[in-house]
């Protein structure tokens, strides 16, 4: 279906967040095998600077986790203490929801990537036709490396990569050629947030911080989008060059085909 709204498109990611906890184990050695201790490394917090960084590890433990939705790999869910990114592979359009552990939802159906051709047409990939699929390279306590793949579009695919953590989420996008081109312009990504969810934002760039849609592009450091119903979610800009700019618009009017 077809739904008219306003909304707001944010180009370009990377999200945040935080938790804490300790944990009993099972002696296998000694005098005390087989009997439950509590493995405190800390008896004062004042003991060592060390202290909230040991915390920290056991807070998120395991806690970064991805596994497929379903046995026919329909969509692939990465979770942690503070979000959930479930990505469709397979359907019309391969789009990915972002929401809390208790499933109130940031962003729904997007995330989408694109490339600018050379006659300035903007293509996405999540109306591939090949089904993607999900290849996790790196797993362990701490750290999951998923990335989504074989989403194509005109001779160009994306590789969406996810380094999901047990408290925050960093998306990184590479753009692929079949053959020697010059037929780019651009390439980037999208989240696409209906306005009317929308109870405040902020945006900081090189001049402060912003509550309107009015920011300097090429210096803006994060988006923080108030969400009714959900709360705060923040989107953060690395600092390491790879992305050119970031841009919020506000656009009236604008179709957006919903395909369930």
């Amino acid at each position: 279906m077809t739904i008219l709204h306003r909304l707001y498109i944010l180009f370009l990611s990377v999200l945040q967040f935080f938790s804490m906890i300790f944990t009993p184990v099972v002696l296998n050695r000694g005098p005390w095998a087989g009997k439950e201790a509590a493995i405190m490394t800390l008896v004062n917090r004042e003991e060592t600077a060390l202290a909230d960084t040991i915390e920290y590890a056991y807070a998120v433990r395991n806690a970064a986790q991805g596994i497929y939705t379903d046995s026919a790999r329909t969509a692939y869910r990465m979770s942690n203490r503070s979000a959930v990114l479930t990505h469709r592979l397979s359907g019309k359009v391969k789009t990915a929801t972002l929401s809390s552990p208790d499933g109130a939802v940031y962003a729904a159906d997007t995330f989408e990537s694109f490339y600018v051709g050379g006659d300035g047409s903007r293509r996405y990939f999540e109306t591939s036709k090949a089904t993607g699929r999900v290849n996790t390279i790196r797993l362990g306590e701490y750290y999951y490396d998923c990335h989504v793949r074989d989403l194509e579009n005109g001779g160009f695919r994306v590789d969406k990569t996810f380094h999901l953590y047990g408290d925050r989420l960093f998306a990184q996008y590479s753009l692929y050629s079949s053959v020697p081109t010059t037929d780019l312009q651009a390439f980037g990504s999208e989240i696409r947030i209906p306005a009317i969810k929308v109870a405040d934002l902020a945006i900081r760039d090189k001049d402060g911080v912003h509550d309107k849609a009015d920011a300097d592009e090429s210096s803006v450091e994060y988006v923080a989008f108030d969400i009714r119903g959900a709360g705060v979610v923040g989107f953060i800009v690395p600092s390491d060059g790879s992305t050119q700019r970031l841009t919020v618009k506000k656009i009236s009017g604008y179709k957006q085909q919903i395909h369930r």
